[in-house]
């Protein structure tokens, strides 16, 4: 199979990639496995052509493993399904238009590529609908999907449509002029959730007598004729008028002339119970939300019949979805080391793919610039990086922040060996000048400088002796930066904190200017003044969840945490006990020999000359730009997000750089190109895009969020993979957020609760005598119908952990 899809979303659009497998044959020859985008699917249906059907490819939302069948197949057969990635049906009852299905597709916004049969002509419409997922799902999920689309056209689908591993033909006899193919941007169909309720299945008739209603005809002459089924034929008329913008009253009007039209020797006491219950038929059509809504009702205080709100989505819901780190995402010489260490750590490679980067980026010298405009050579940028892990200490952020420092770690001991040399020369070089009495006081000897590469623990002060270059200094930055590497930032913070009375003022100001890059001027009395040119430095490190939230909401708002790149680290595994993947950490170790051996441009003649994007790559810095201006266009975008996007542009530059320099210290070339490839251009866009992205979003929740905010998730996600009709403080006690179980915590508890039924509409409180506090809460039902995807995510995540957490207990035994 070619490569997978880079990425899921909850939006069916042309760039939409999904994995299909496609058959030469009805007889399962020359079976292809391949992912394709929605656009290219579209341009092979509608291309493709032969001279007769049985010549057409087939295709299938789904992959098959290598099983034989009974029959000797080896794809298409049930048992061999693997997963599917969507949904097909097939309609050929020859009564709706395509028109008219393509109207019905996008009024529920369900996100497909719909196309005529090669059988298809205007006067007998033949149709399929193919209808993507937004992950992979196991094949026992594939009927209840198709059973929504089912429901959604009132069950006019072929059985076909439900065979498990149906493939269906597509393209067109001899370039058929009737054959159309529409591409409907939409929902994939997991995600429609609103569609659960109005399911129908293969069913049919008790006694086998009379029409399944499959068009519109159909249920019309189910109803004059009196057949069986009448109140699903009812059904069916009502969901299609509906979906058309039929008023409800005509609606109900149509199906009473319909039975209206029933011979007189037909209008029996059956015919009198069809009239009388018409009306709730196509009530039931229209209000699929709520097959029972009278029943659902909640009563206010005088016994009135009251009708719930709308619940409130404080989920953040809105918040992009955290996508695994692919291939794809950064310079091909990372991948095995990223992967080499994730796997044997355990940690996130989203992590450490990072911690690499940042590192990296320390090792380029820093007159290495790129311009990132066209023609706009005023404004350059260099490859300066800040990296921080947000995660508690379980997620293994040292390891991964030790392994991928490791190289820079061996420059700076080297340095420090190489100095303690030069210092015991130096020392005898004095003592031979101090006894010559004729010695030169010109030709005393001068001490030894220390190249600098990385820093540990340090302070504004520190960091000002490291940079300063005049007869005082005795130490030396190679590269025109240092990278500051701290374990927990919180130590860092703290230390900026330490002679500011906690508002970490004029450091605050000093470490603004290392990101940038500035000149930095040093007026001490005990110091004196002096002035250091290129003030520089990458910084990485980790921190808590609880102590980034304290300091970003008590700090002043200058813009220190927007020029971070954040990975809110997921859970860490055990990793695999095996042997490291050598090559891939002398590979690894490589890049930084090679990048720190690189001098800067001018060595190679090109005094100032920056490094430019190809024209081809401009595009997508062009699309980021775009992206970023949505966001901030956005009325409800969060401030933190607000002005870290308004850095993009400044930070698409300085990682494009330092993947173009990675890129080049992984080749044969004896000097950087100066110019920048497409490719390169397109995957960083990609990497912020995919990774950055969510990545930022979360971090802002984290430190913006308040703890009640988070235990009212908690509970919000509680309720949703609870299910059912009520809540009560037995079930909160049992399997509720863990620090709202204790009855220390009923307070906070009854709070959030309150709060979930007075501005959230979640819940209402089950009356009690005056004086006493509720103990249960009825839900309201329009929560699981909204909610219900996420609802299943949610099941299925807790269940995932349970057996998670029971296998190992389970290995723990077996251990002992």
């Amino acid at each position: 199979m070619s490569k997978p899809a880079e990425k899921w979303s909850d939006e069916i659009t042309p760039a939409y990639a999904v994995p299909m497998t496609f058959f030469t044959s009805v007889e399962d020859t020359g079976a292809l496995e391949r992912t394709v985008t929605m656009e290219a699917l579209v341009r092979e249906i509608r291309n493709k052509s032969a001279r007769k059907k049985e010549a057409l490819p087939l295709g299938k939302l789904a992959r098959f493993g290598d099983k034989l069948s009974p029959k000797g197949k080896m794809r298409r057969w049930n048992s061999n399904m693997v997963e599917i990635h969507g949904v097909e049906l097939d309609y050929d009852a020859e009564v709706m238009a395509f028109d008219d299905a393509v109207e019905i597709l996008s009024r529920a916004n369900v996100g497909c590529i719909a196309y005529t049969t090669p059988s298809h002509t205007p006067d007998k419409p033949r149709w399929r609908v193919l209808c993507p997922t937004s992950r992979p799902l196991p094949p026992s999920e594939r009927e209840p999907l198709v059973e929504r689309v089912h429901g959604l056209f009132g069950g006019i689908f072929g059985r076909e449509s439900f065979v498990q591993s149906q493939a269906f033909y597509y393209g067109s006899v001899n370039f058929s002029e009737h054959h159309q193919v529409e591409f409907i941007a939409g929902r994939p169909i997991d995600l429609c959730a609103e569609l659960e309720e109005c399911r129908i299945g293969k069913r049919t008739n008790p006694d086998g007598k009379g029409e399944t209603p499959n068009s519109e005809e159909a249920a019309c002459n189910i109803i004059r004729r009196m057949d069986h089924g009448v109140h699903d034929a009812c059904v069916y008329l009502g969901s299609v008028w509906s979906l058309r913008g039929i008023p409800r009253d005509e609606a109900k009007a149509r199906v009473d002339a319909l039975l209206h039209e029933v011979p007189g020797e037909k209008r029996d006491k059956r015919w009198d119970e069809r009239v009388a219950e018409s009306g709730r038929a196509v009530d039931f059509a229209y209000d699929k939300d709520d097959a029972n809504p009278e029943s659902r009702k909640p009563r206010g205080k005088n016994g009135e019949e009251e009708e719930w709100p709308e619940p409130v989505d404080f989920l953040g819901d809105r918040t992009p979805r955290i996508i695994e780190l692919a291939p794809d995402h950064v310079p091909d010489v990372l991948w095995p080391f990223i992967t080499d260490i994730s796997e044997r750590v355990g940690a996130d490679p989203t992590m450490v793919a990072l911690c690499a980067l940042v590192s990296l980026s320390g090792a380029i010298h820093d007159k290495w610039v790129l311009q990132p405009k066209r023609y706009d050579y005023s404004w350059t940028v260099s490859a300066r990086l800040w990296g921080t892990i947000i995660g508690d200490p379980s997620v293994k952020k040292s390891p991964a922040i030790k392994d991928a420092t490791a190289p820079l770690v061996g420059l700076e001991l080297a340095s420090a060996d190489r100095n303690r040399e030069d210092m015991l020369a130096y020392e005898r070089d004095l003592a031979r000048w101090k006894k010559d009495s004729n010695a030169d006081p010109e030709r005393m000897p001068t001490p030894p400088r220390r190249d600098r590469y990385l820093i540990g623990s340090t302070t504004v002060e520190a960091l000002e002796e490291t940079f300063r270059d005049d007869i005082q200094s005795r130490q030396r930055v190679p590269a025109m930066k240092v990278t500051v590497v701290r374990d927990e930032l919180s130590g860092w913070l703290g230390d900026m904190d330490k002679y500011s009375a906690g508002k970490g003022g004029s450091d605050r100001a000093a470490w603004l200017e290392l990101y940038d890059g500035a000149p930095h001027y040093v007026d001490r009395v005990g110091r004196g003044s002096f002035t250091i040119g290129h003030f520089s430095a990458n910084l990485l490190g980790g921190i808590q969840p609880s102590m980034i939230r304290d300091a970003a909401q008590k700090s002043q708002d200058d813009g220190l945490w927007q020029r971070f790149i954040y990975c809110a680290a997921r859970r860490a595994t055990s990793g695999e006990d095996r042997a490291p993947n050598r090559t891939a950490l002398l590979q690894y170790n490589a890049l930084f020999k090679k990048l720190a051996d690189t001098p800067p441009p001018e060595a190679f003649g090109d005094m100032g000359q920056a490094v430019k994007l190809h024209e081809d790559g401009q595009r997508y810095r062009e699309n980021l730009d775009k992206l970023v201006e949505g966001f901030q266009l956005m009325p409800d975008t969060p401030p933190l997000i607000m002005t870290a996007l308004g850095k993009w542009p400044g930070l698409f530059g300085r990682l494009l750089l330092t993947f173009h320099m990675i890129e080049y210290a992984a080749s044969a070339e004896l000097s950087p190109p100066m110019v920048v490839s497409p490719e390169t251009c397109r995957r960083v866009a990609s990497y912020m895009r995919d990774i950055l992205l969510p990545h930022l979003a979360q971090a802002n929740a984290i430190m913006f969020r308040s703890n009640q905010e988070s235990m009212s998730q908690q509970m919000g996600a509680f309720i949703l993979a609870k299910g059912g009709e009520r809540l009560t403080l037995r079930d909160v006690q049992r399997g509720g957020p863990a620090p709202l179980r204790a009855p220390t915590e009923r307070r906070a508890l009854l709070e959030i609760l309150t709060w979930l039924e007075d501005s959230m509409g979640w819940l209402r409180a089950v009356p009690v005598r005056p004086g006493k506090e509720p103990n249960a809460w009825d839900i309201n039902p329009k929560v699981h119908a909204r909610f219900a995807q996420r609802a299943d995510d949610e099941r299925a995540e807790r269940e995932r952990r349970h057996q998670a957490a029971l296998a190992a207990l389970d290995a723990s035994k077996r251990g002992v």
